[in-house]
């Protein structure tokens, strides 16, 4: 399962906190996240990384760190070339 939050609040520019999924550690890097522990202790400590680097997030490269999930790209890369094979 896609983590969709995660690409909601990338895609917007909002560094994430994102507990150590599979799924994260292919999407969270240092310039939009943080990966954690499914804990409180480690969501703390992620949190404290984020308000310590928040200076240094910019919105425009944390949207830019996933742009090939934007549903625009994923229409002309996957859905189109499927139906141009039907018409």
């Amino acid at each position: 399962q896609p983590p969709t939050k995660t690409f909601e609040y990338i895609l917007s520019g909002i560094p994430c906190i994102a507990t150590k999924t599979n799924e994260n550690k292919k999407l969270i890097k240092d310039v939009n996240g943080v990966l954690c522990c499914d804990n409180p202790e480690s969501f703390s400590r992620g949190l404290e990384v984020v308000y310590k680097k928040r200076s240094s997030y910019d919105s425009k490269v944390i949207r830019e760190s996933l742009k090939e999930y934007t549903w625009n790209k994923i229409v002309d890369q996957k859905l189109k070339p499927v139906i141009n094979l039907f018409t």
